[in-house]
């Protein structure tokens, strides 16, 4: 960069109207005249004198570059710091301006525009380009047959003229159903963006129906099931197959509505008897259907047609026989209606289940987060695979009154949900939120509003994938939540 004092006076004669130059004198002149008119190359021609240029830069300001200076790098001479934002290349504050072929006598110091567009364009010449660092998620939808035919579309924007059932909404890179990172000219599954194995999965859950009583089997045990599936040949897309991965399934689900579940055993005793846990829900699992008839039959029937609210475990019997109960038989999945703890969530509120807890969500939207499995056994009140003997070897039988989680505040807009694992943790982000970069890969769903992540406008249903320490910024008026690893 050479030092020129753009002059704003009229143009002297030998140059185009609307180009200046420092004064010279007039040997210096007619020697530039000379070249010029025997065809040579002007060393310090102006860039706005060569053939096709019309003299401006890219922002439409008139340049005073010289031809001769465009040596790429050029060395800067003396103290300089060109304190560019890493972001967006893009000039914050220059300690010193050095000039790399010295200054002209005589002249000042070229003007603030000039010399910002000399450090973006040494920038450019001098460092890659960034690459997008924070992409478009696309999730993925399970039409399960329990799920709501609202929610979820209206989250997402979409109609659903036809009512089919929006059931789950998978954030994550599970093989069962990966999500895509959306690029300009193509959508890649999310496992080929990254190294290693995403330890989590995101859902958006939606449930109108009540869903399956069910367990999670622990890490040591899902090991083993899986190992033992495989050496029998049951096939991973089975219908019978009870262990899909080799992973353990902690979860935890956080209301987005009123939310009703099952969860625990209950502490306090039973119409079914006083006999250890463990071994009456082992009966009551076990026993012939016509055992299960007799037992549940006058249960069910003495309940008649009453006015029972959602707080009230008999309407969730009625409810869940009516939707369950076929061919005259009484599904034994009722039972558990009566030996767990029934709880309901406000929005905001959340619960935590670890291997072997034995639930049932009945009713309600939230979102859920878990490790990175598919593993479910089943117990009864679903047309999937119930598998008792399972079941009964990794349900956990301690009666205990059911925990309700509330989230910790950790930061001016975010909060976090605790739980005793390690392959995840749920935050939740409302407004303006600067993240520090210290995080692994995450995953970003907003639930309502609308703003700005970095480069991205988000809104309401759209989801975005920070890799591994990214630095990120959340501007506007919205709530999002965020799937992360906990450091």
């Amino acid at each position: 960069m050479v030092g020129l004092h753009l002059r704003r006076d009229r143009p002297r004669r030998g140059l185009r109207a609307g180009v200046s130059r420092p004064r010279r004198s007039s040997s210096a002149f007619h020697r530039r005249g000379r070249r010029a008119a025997m065809g040579e190359k002007q060393p310090g021609a102006l860039l706005s004198e060569r053939e096709g240029d019309d003299g401006r830069d890219d922002r439409g300001h008139r340049r005073g570059i010289r031809a001769s200076d465009r040596r790429e790098p050029a060395p800067l001479r003396g103290p300089v710091r060109d304190d560019l934002d890493p972001r967006c290349g893009q000039l914050r504050c220059v300690e010193r301006w050095a000039f790399p072929h010295g200054r002209a006598r005589g002249n000042r110091r070229p003007s603030p525009a000039i010399r910002r567009a000399e450090l973006v364009r040494r920038a450019r010449a001098t460092r890659p380009e960034r690459p997008m660092s924070i992409y478009r998620l696309e999730p993925r939808v399970q039409h399960y047959a329990w799920g709501s035919t609202n929610f979820i579309p209206d989250l997402l924007g979409v109609d659903n003229a036809d009512r089919r059932p929006y059931a789950e909404l998978w954030l994550g890179a599970h093989p069962d159903l990966p999500s895509r990172i959306l690029l300009e000219d193509e959508k890649r599954p999310l496992g080929e963006m990254i190294s290693g194995e995403l330890p989590y999965l995101m859902k958006i859950l939606s449930a109108a129906k009540p869903l399956s009583i069910q367990t999670h089997p622990s890490e040591v045990r899902a090991r083993e099931g899986f190992a033992r599936e495989n050496a029998a040949g049951i096939p991973i897309d089975a219908r019978h197959r009870s262990y899909r991965d080799p992973h353990h399934k902690p979860e935890l689900l956080c209301a987005l509505t009123d939310f009703y579940a099952l969860r625990g055993f209950r502490p306090d005793p039973t119409p079914f008897g006083d006999e250890p846990l463990n071994t009456l829900y082992a009966k009551l699992m076990t026993m012939s259907r016509d055992e299960v008839d007799a037992e549940l039959g006058p249960i069910v029937e003495s309940l008649g047609d009453g006015d029972y609210g959602k707080e009230d475990r008999e309407y969730w019997v009625l409810r869940c026989h009516a939707e369950y109960s076929e061919k005259g038989h009484y599904d034994r999945g009722l039972f558990s209606i009566y030996l767990l703890n029934l709880i309901h969530l406000e929005p905001g509120e959340a619960i935590y289940l670890d291997a072997g807890t034995l639930h049932a969500y009945l009713e309600g939207s939230g979102v859920e987060i878990m490790a990175n499995s598919n593993n479910v056994l089943r117990g009864g009140l679903t047309r999937k695979h119930v598998d008792i003997p399972e079941l009964l070897n990794n349900v956990v039988f301690h009666g205990e009154a059911a925990q309700i989680l509330r989230a910790s505040k950790i930061g001016p807009s975010e909060w976090a949900y605790r739980a005793p694992v390690k392959e995840f943790e749920l935050r939740r982000i409302e407004g303006g939120h600067v993240d520090t970069g210290d995080h692994g890969p995450e995953i970003l769903f907003v639930t309502e509003g609308e703003g700005t992540v970095e480069e991205h406008l988000v809104s309401r249903g759209q989801a975005l994938f920070v890799p591994e320490g990214e630095t990120y910024h959340v501007q506007g008026s919205l709530t999002l939540y965020k799937a992360t690893v906990p450091r």
